[in-house]
């Protein structure tokens, strides 16, 4: 049956002569601790086999032994042969955007390209969020130190059915999740938890170091409680939520039912816009939603330094000392200004692909808005650029 349907599947693909490979590199070791390959082909149906339309087919899973480029490719390779598809009518390809599949020099794409120059490259949207907050997370230690918090906390309280019990008794309202390992956007429910419910953790951590025996127990709940009362992380926390918050709306957008390209790129324009505007107002909100929050607690709304250790020198290999800021400056330099230009830098160089395609094709979307002129300046370039050894797809 199985078999059945691939093969109905490669008809269909066949009498639409053109395809694209899409999402092949969802690498992930499954139960039985191999790598698997996800293959899915897209293509446009003419109508002369289904309706008209646009149509995604999931084709197989592939073991992989390794995940380098060159190996990766001779993979698919090997199974275009195999499923009697040609390699020269593949006019996509669309992966997300790790190393061994966007690299300029030895990732899939690029080796495609120099085998076929229409199989025109596009990164995943999503995929290039999640790296983005990636990106922004490193440029700080407050970002991956305040995810370390939380997931310890969620560690804690769900060790124990007693401690979740507690934990229930005083956060009613929105739970606590562990942080996911792969959509970083979805982390935005741990943080949204604690940064909406934060007195009633508080409150939470003291009554399970109360009731427990465990003095090692009770001190990691401590520990917790206290970081959880430190007014930096507090901020922190604003921060984090407001960015990923941001994110998580585009990420959504991104994933609905016939997304056009321009809309991708527009997501990517304001989030940009959001990314310089938050650079500029973002630490006086972030300070007064923190303050606001620590009303509710016997906190002092005052950024401290946070104490960094040193290696000391001798006295041929010292230099002289950096004019020293506030720790208030300080954080609002480290984090406000910094984390948002790393964002924005990241955000350009990610989706530039996505830019140059909008430049060439965009203009199909909305061709009714474009003047007779206009059309014959980006119809000869749409042929030139599916021009190969003197033939086109098209006559612009």
């Amino acid at each position: 049956m199985g078999n059945k349907v691939q093969k109905t599947i490669i008809d269909r693909i066949k009498a639409s002569k053109y395809f694209a490979v899409t999402s092949i590199l969802n690498c992930t070791p499954d139960v039985s601790h191999k790598e698997q390959l996800s293959l899915t082909v897209r293509y446009v149906s003419d109508g002369s086999i289904v309706p008209v339309g646009i149509y995604d087919h999931f084709i197989e899973f592939i073991e992989v032994k390794e995940s380098t480029g060159k190996s990766l490719l001779n993979v698919l390779l090997d199974k275009l042969v195999t499923l009697g598809l040609n390699l020269q009518d593949t006019r996509g390809q669309g992966y997300d955007n790790g190393a061994n599949m966007r690299g300029n020099t030895s990732g899939v794409h690029v080796r495609l390209l120099e085998m076929n120059p229409r199989a025109f490259f596009s990164p995943c949207a999503c995929h290039s969020y999640k790296l983005f907050l990636g990106d922004i997370a490193k440029t700080r230690p407050e970002g991956m130190t305040s995810c370390c918090i939380l997931q310890r906390q969620y560690v804690m309280f769900s060790a124990l059915t007693q401690r979740w019990a507690i934990f229930t008794r005083h956060v009613k309202d929105l739970t606590m999740k562990p942080l996911s390992e792969t959509r970083w956007e979805c982390r935005i429910n741990s943080v949204k938890a604690v940064r909406y419910q934060i007195v009633q953790f508080c409150d939470a951590l003291v009554d399970i170091a109360e009731e427990t025996n465990d003095s090692k127990a009770r001190s990691v709940v401590m520990s917790l409680c206290s970081e959880l009362q430190n007014f930096r992380f507090i901020v922190s926390i604003v921060f984090l939520y407001a960015i990923l918050f941001q994110v998580n709306q585009v990420s959504k957008q991104l994933q609905g039912d016939a997304v056009e390209l321009s809309v991708a790129v527009k997501s990517m324009e304001r989030t940009i816009a959001w990314l310089q505007k938050y650079r500029t107002n973002g630490f006086d909100n972030a300070l007064a939603d923190a303050k606001e929050i620590v009303n509710d607690m016997d906190i002092e709304p005052v950024i401290k330094e946070n104490r960094i250790l040193r290696k000391k020198r001798t006295f041929q290999y010292e230099v002289q000392d950096e004019p020293v800021q506030s720790p208030h400056e300080s954080f609002r330099i480290g984090c406000f200004s910094l984390i948002p230009g790393r964002g924005i830098s990241s955000m350009e160089q990610r989706f530039q692909q996505l830019n140059s395609h909008d430049a060439l094709f965009g203009f199909l979307f909305s061709f009714h808005n474009h003047t007779k002129g206009e059309m014959r300046v980006h119809a000869p370039n749409l042929e030139k650029s599916l021009t190969v050894n003197g033939t086109s797809d098209i006559d612009g």
